[in-house]
């Protein structure tokens, strides 16, 4: 199921790529627009790194605070990912 949460972590994901080049908008940016999504919904799932604890929150603030720091670790991942093989 797709909440909103989904949508506020999303862009997160890809927080610092595009700039004015466009990168993630061209065709050549599907392999890194698909290689995002897989990453964070990898983290969304397994919830490592304390991520699990997070929703544990009380309130509404943990369902969206765990989506967060999941697209956060998913952003790291990629931008390491893209500095030693850039797909774009």
């Amino acid at each position: 199921m797709i909440v909103l949460d989904e949508f506020v972590a999303m862009p997160i994901v890809f927080f610092g790529m595009g700039g004015t080049n466009g990168i993630i908008a061209s065709y050549a940016g599907w392999p890194i627009l698909m290689a995002g999504f897989g990453l964070f919904r990898f983290f969304d799932i397994l919830k490592p790194f304390g991520i699990a604890r997070l929703q544990n929150l009380s309130g509404g603030i943990g369902c969206v605070i765990d989506d967060l720091a999941a697209a956060l670790a998913a952003c790291v991942c990629l931008h390491v990912f893209l500095h030693y093989a850039p797909l774009g």
